[in-house]
C-alpha cells in the first residue's frame, strides 16, 4: 500500500532531486530534460501515461469570473471533459467548444485548444426544410447562377461541422454545397446551388445534419425558347467613347416565336473593343418582344464591342460604335456668348451658353453636366453630339441661383480647360402674393387642349427689379403649364400666367407659384368630357398575339396596345387599313367597348388573309392620341424536306412511371436535310398522343432545319401513363414516318 508516508518520501525525493541535478526522471535514471516519464511497461499489461488536472469547461469560466488565472498561470495545461455551455463561452472559455486539451495563454487571456484536441460533433433540436428561404431561379439545360437555400435550424450545440454536398433527385444534375462552419444556438445552413437541371419539375435534396434529417425541394422552370433571334436589327440607345464610362447606354434585341417561358439574368463581355458588359435582367418572354440589355464598364479603345449571345436556343452576335475621344486645339471661354438672364431666387428659364472651339477633330462627343461655383445651386449641360473643325458647343443652364453675384463654370472638353462665368442679377421681392384673390379667364376640359386661358395673381411691396421667363408644371392633374412672360415689377400689381397644355383628367389643376421670394398655390377646375379620352396610347409597348403567313387566314392574330388615363367614357368600333405601300393590305378591326378609368388597354384583330409579304403599316386613333404600329407578314418558309430519320437511335430522357406525372421525360431524334449547304426549311410544331400505354403527349415546338449538317429535334413528353408496358408515339416529320416507343414501369 502507498501510504502517506510513502508519497512524503518520494515527495522529499523529488524535491532533493530537482535541488541536487536540475533534472528528474521517473522511471527512469537518466533524464534528458528538466522532467522525463519513461513508461514502466510496454507490453500494454497497464496503463501508462499523464493524467493532468480535468476539469469541465464550465468550471475554468468560473475560475475566470473569480480571477484565477493570470500571468503566473501562463502556460498552464488541462484536459476539459465538457464543452464550456454557450452562454459561457465568453472571456478566457470563449474558445472552449468541444472537449480536449487547452493552455492558458496569459497575453491572449484565454484558453487556447491544443491542436489536434477532438471537436464536439454538430447536433441540432430541429432542421426545417419547410422553412426553406430560397434564392435566385432554375430554367431547365441552363447552369444555376446565383442560386442559394437557407435552411432554418434551431437547438444549436456550437459544434463544429465538415462541409457536405447533396445531389438532386426528381430533376437531376444539380448539387447543394454547404461549406464547413460552427453552429450556433439557432441559425441557417446556407447550401450554394450548382450545375446544370436535367428538365423541368421539382429538384429535391436530402439532408442529413445534426441527428435530423429532412429534404427540401426548388422548381426548375421550363427554359425560354424563341425561333429567331434578331441581332442584325439591335436598336441602340446612347453612345459609346474610348476610355470613356458608359451611361445610360442599352440595347433592344427582337425576338420571335418565344414560348412564353421565363428566364434567368445574364451578362455578356464584349469582345473586340473590351471592358464592357451586356447584363440582361429576368423575366419573361412573350410570342414576339425585345429583350433589353444594359451596357455598363469603360470601353478599352475606339472600334467596334462585339457581344456574342445566346438565348432561347439561338445565338447571334451583335455590336456597338465606340467613338473615338474628342479633341480640339482651342476652348474659347472668354468669347462665350450667353443667351438669357439669372436672376436670384428664380429657377433659369430659356438660358443658355455658346462656347467657340477650333482645330476639332470631327468626331463624336458624350453628353456633360457641369455645377456652379461662387453662386451655386446652377448646372451646365451639354447633350450629346458631333464637332467639326470649328463650332460652338451649347450649354443649357437650369437650375435656381442661391444669391446675387458670378456662377462660374470649369469646363473639360477635347482635352482643353476653361471657365466661363455668368452674372446673377438681383431678382424681383415682393412682401405679399395672394393666390386667393387671383383671377382665372377661360375654362379647362379632360382631353381637350387649354386655348385663351389664363389666371392673374395679385402682388404688394414690389421691389421694383426685374424677373425672368417663369413656367410652372400643374399637379394634381397634370399635363398643363402656366407661362409667366420676363418683366419688371411695380410697387403692386398682378402676375399673369397664360395657361397651355391638355389636362390628363378631371378634377382640380394646381399651381405652386413661387415669386420675389413668396409662395402660394392657385386651383383651376377640369370638366369632364363626354367624349372617351386617354393621356397617352402606346403602340410601341402593344404585343403582337400569333403570326400572319402569307396566303393563310390569320386565326387568332391580334394586336393590344394599352393606354393611360382613360376616363372611362365609351368608344366605338373602328377598322384601320394597313398598306406596305401597295394597294393590297391588312385591317386591323377594334370591337366596341369602354375606357378604363385610368390604364387599360384595347386589342386589334387582324384579318384578312394576305398573299403579300411585307411590312403593314397601321395608325391607331383612340381618345384623342394616336400612334403607329407595324406587322410585318413574313416571306412563307419553304417547308422542310429530310433525307433521315434516326428513329430507331432517339436517345430518351427521363424515367415513366404508371399513374405519376411524367417530369423531365423525352426523347431526341437525329434527322439529316435535303439540299446544299445553307438551304433550309421550317417545320411545324406537333402534340401526339400515345397508344398502347394512353395518357402521355410528345410536344415538338416548331422550327427551321438546315443543310448538309445532322440536326436533332426533341419531343418533350407530359401527362399520366395509364399503365405499365410501351406508350407508342407515330408521327411524321419532314415527309417520313416515325414510331418512337417509351417503356412505362
Amino acid at each position: 500500500m502507498f501510504t502517506i508516508k510513502n508519497k512524503v518520501c518520494l515527495l522529499m525525493v523529488l524535491l532533493l532531486s530537482f535541488a541536487g541535478y536540475g533534472q528528474v526522471g521517473i522511471n527512469n535514471p537518466s533524464p534528458s530534460a528538466t522532467l522525463e516519464i519513461t513508461a514502466k511497461k510496454t507490453d500494454g499489461s497497464r496503463p501508462e501515461g499523464i493524467i493532468p488536472t480535468r476539469l469541465p469547461g464550465d468550471s475554468l469560466r468560473k475560475a475566470d469570473q473569480k480571477g484565477v488565472y493570470g500571468r503566473s498561470q501562463d502556460g498552464v495545461i488541462t484536459f476539459v471533459t465538457a464543452a464550456a455551455s454557450p452562454v459561457n463561452r465568453v472571456g478566457q472559455t470563449i474558445d472552449i467548444d468541444a472537449r480536449g486539451y487547452y493552455y492558458y495563454d496569459f497575453p491572449a487571456n484565454k484558453w487556447i485548444k491544443l491542436y489536434g484536441s477532438a471537436s464536439a460533433s454538430a447536433t441540432v433540436n430541429t432542421l426545417t426544410c419547410t422553412g426553406a428561404a430560397v434564392k435566385g431561379s432554375l430554367y431547365s439545360g441552363t447552369p444555376a447562377s446565383g442560386v442559394s437555400v437557407q435552411i432554418p435550424y434551431t437547438g444549436g450545440n456550437g459544434g463544429d461541422y465538415p462541409a457536405q454536398t447533396i445531389t438532386s433527385a426528381g430533376v437531376t444534375g444539380l448539387t447543394a454545397a454547404l461549406p464547413a462552419g460552427t453552429l450556433g444556438s439557432s441559425g441557417k445552413l446556407d447550401f450554394t446551388v450548382s450545375g446544370t437541371p436535367s428538365g423541368t419539375g421539382t429538384a429535391s435534396f436530402a439532408l442529413i445534419f445534426g441527428g435530423k434529417t429532412c429534404t427540401f425541394t426548388l422548381t426548375v422552370n421550363a427554359a425560354a425558347v424563341v425561333t429567331a433571334l434578331n441581332c442584325t436589327g439591335a436598336t441602340v440607345t446612347g453612345g459609346l467613347y474610348s476610355g470613356t464610362p458608359a451611361s445610360e447606354v442599352s440595347v433592344q434585341i427582337s425576338y420571335t416565336g418565344g414560348n412564353s417561358a421565363s428566364y434567368p439574368a445574364q451578362t455578356i463581355s464584349s469582345t473586340g473593343v473590351t471592358g464592357l458588359t451586356a447584363s440582361l435582367l429576368s423575366g419573361s418572354i412573350g410570342d414576339a418582344g425585345n429583350l433589353t440589355y444594359t451596357i455598363t464598364g469603360t470601353p478599352s479603345d475606339s472600334g467596334t464591342a462585339s457581344f456574342a449571345i445566346s438565348f432561347g436556343g439561338k445565338s447571334c452576335t451583335f455590336t456597338i460604335k465606340v467613338n473615338a475621344v474628342a479633341a480640339v486645339s482651342t476652348l474659347n471661354c472668354t468669347g462665350a456668348t450667353v443667351t438669357g438672364s439669372l436672376y436670384n431666387g428664380f429657377r433659369a428659364s430659356e438660358v443658355s451658353v455658346q462656347i467657340p472651339y477650333a482645330g476639332g477633330n470631327s468626331v463624336s462627343y458624350p453628353a456633360q453636366t457641369i455645377s456652379s461655383a461662387g453662386v451655386t445651386g446652377l448646372t451646365a449641360a451639354l447633350p450629346a453630339g458631333s464637332m467639326g473643325a470649328a463650332g460652338n458647343l451649347t450649354y443649357t443652364i437650369t437650375g435656381t441661383p442661391s444669391g446675387t453675384g458670378t456662377a462660374s463654370f470649369t469646363i473639360s472638353f477635347g482635352g482643353k480647360t476653361c471657365t466661363f462665368t455668368m452674372t446673377v442679377n438681383t431678382g424681383a421681392a415682393v412682401t405679399q402674393l395672394s393666390c386667393t384673390e387671383g383671377t382665372r379667364t377661360g375654362s379647362l376640359m379632360h382631353g381637350v387642349a387649354a386655348s385663351a386661358v389664363s389666371f392673374k395673381i395679385p402682388y404688394t411691396g414690389g421691389n421694383s427689379a426685374s424677373y425672368p421667363v417663369q413656367t410652372i408644371a400643374s399637379t394634381g392633374i397634370t399635363g398643363l403649364t402656366a407661362t409667366l412672360n420676363a418683366g419688371t415689377i411695380g410697387a403692386s400689381g398682378k402676375l399673369e400666367y397664360t395657361v397651355s397644355g391638355t389636362p390628363e383628367g378631371t378634377g382640380s389643376a394646381k399651381f405652386m407659384v413661387g415669386f420675389g421670394g413668396k409662395n402660394c398655390e392657385f386651383t383651376m377646375p377640369v370638366a369632364d368630357n363626354p367624349d372617351p379620352v386617354v393621356n397617352w396610347l402606346s403602340c410601341g409597348s402593344g404585343t403582337l398575339t400569333g403570326t400572319i403567313i402569307p396566303g393563310e387566314v390569320p386565326a387568332g392574330v391580334s394586336f393590344t396596345i394599352p393606354y393611360g388615363g382613360g376616363n372611362g367614357k365609351a368608344y366605338p368600333a373602328q377598322s384601320i387599313f394597313g398598306s406596305n405601300g401597295g394597294p393590297i393590305g391588312l385591317t386591323a378591326f377594334l370591337a366596341a367597348g369602354t375606357l378604363a378609368n385610368g390604364a387599360g388597354s384595347v386589342t386589334y384583330t387582324i384579318s384578312p388573309r394576305t398573299n403579300i409579304a411585307g411590312n403593314f403599316k397601321f395608325v391607331a386613333d383612340l381618345g384623342g392620341k394616336t400612334c403607329e404600329f407595324r406587322l410585318n407578314v413574313p416571306m412563307k418558309p419553304p417547308d422542310l424536306k429530310i433525307t433521315r430519320l434516326d428513329c430507331a437511335t432517339a436517345t430518351k430522357t427521363g424515367t415513366l412511371t404508371s399513374g405519376t406525372a411524367a417530369s423531365g421525360v423525352s426523347f431526341t431524334i437525329t434527322y439529316s436535310v435535303n439540299g446544299p449547304a445553307g438551304q433550309s426549311g421550317a417545320y411545324p410544331a406537333q402534340s401526339i398522343s400515345s397508344t398502347g400505354v394512353t395518357g402521355l403527349t410528345a410536344s415538338l415546338p416548331a422550327g427551321w432545319g438546315k443543310a448538309p449538317h445532322d440536326q436533332t429535334i426533341t419531343f418533350t413528353v407530359s401527362g399520366t401513363p395509364s399503365g405499365t408496358g410501351t406508350a407508342s408515339f407515330a408521327f411524321n416529320f419532314g415527309g417520313i414516318d416515325c414510331t418512337v416507343g417509351l417503356t412505362v414501369n
